[in-house]
């Protein structure tokens, strides 16, 4: 049972951190598209 619930945590770890990375990711994009607008 606990290595059941352990697996689900390190899915739910890794999730997190794709979501965070890709959320980064995207962020840093808009970024660059609103500095290229205002040049």
């Amino acid at each position: 049972m606990p290595i059941i619930i352990q697996n689900q945590v390190f899915q739910y770890f890794k999730l997190i951190i794709y979501i965070y990375g890709h959320a980064k990711r995207y962020g840093i994009y808009k970024q660059n598209v609103h500095n290229i607008k205002n040049i």
